[in-house]
């Protein structure tokens, strides 16, 4: 049985091509069994970057669970390509625009090693911490009910983007024109565009950051008042992804 109809019902990420048989476990395993204590014969909404579908839970085994098919979902490709890319943030900070930036539409969410980084990431601790920040990726995925999931990346070197995969790159900072505003900006794009935005740390983009970045993109403003970077994170992704679907619609 269905756990209400498709368009209540809760959807979860699967790594990997949804084939007509499927083996669920790990921590998704965990979940399913012992969280939403999921029951056989009941059916769940799978999906991934490319497909979704309706399976029927098979089989609770003690360590996996195995699935069965029942029908595709169609699902809607947006033309929208933004990413974003931002300096590393407080724990707690960083942890929100992930979850936040995902929910609203986001792409991908870029960290950035940059000269005034409050936090510094280990080297040793990379693998674990990108593992942590995209399983928060994911469950704001399923939460919010996207037909995909936001890739949480990191550079150790603002040289290490690839600028040129952007039509437009846009670096907010206090310091610039008030005139020249993301919303102005925005409102010239089409929908096909893809757009990157740059925000700072908690300690600012550094001058020689600002000098290289100018050859990359557009310095612009978010408005007169002076916002937290986890607070002009989300505030730029809201607006650009709303302004850009309007052009899509």
């Amino acid at each position: 049985m269905l756990r209400g109809t498709i368009d209540n019902m809760q959807q979860y990420y699967y790594e990997g091509i949804l084939s007509d048989h499927l083996i669920i476990d790990g921590d998704r395993f965990h979940y399913l069994k012992n969280v939403v204590k999921i029951r056989s014969g009941e059916e769940i909404l799978l999906f991934n970057n490319d497909d979704k579908a309706i399976f029927k839970i098979e089989i609770i085994n003690k360590k996996d669970i195995s699935v069965l098919k029942v029908k595709d979902i169609e699902i809607n490709k947006s033309s929208l390509k933004i990413d974003l890319a931002i300096g590393l943030l407080k724990k707690d900070n960083i942890e929100l625009v992930i979850q936040k930036a995902t929910e609203l539409g986001i792409s991908n969410i870029n960290l950035l090693s940059m000269e005034n980084n409050v936090v510094k990431f280990d080297s040793k601790n990379i693998d674990k911490k990108l593992k942590r920040y995209n399983d928060i990726a994911i469950s704001a995925s399923e939460q919010s009910k996207r037909d995909n999931i936001s890739l949480v990346n990191y550079f150790s070197n603002l040289k290490d983007l690839n600028y040129e995969d952007y039509d437009q790159v846009f670096i907010l900072h206090e310091k610039a024109k008030l005139e020249d505003s993301l919303y102005k900006n925005l409102l010239k794009l089409s929908s096909d565009k893809r757009v990157l935005l740059i925000i700072g740390p908690e300690g600012g983009i550094s001058l020689k950051e600002i000098e290289y970045l100018k050859s990359k993109g557009k310095i612009i403003s978010l408005g007169k008042n002076i916002l937290r970077a986890e607070t002009a994170a989300i505030m730029a992704v809201g607006l650009t992804i709303n302004i850009l679907i309007e052009e899509d619609l």
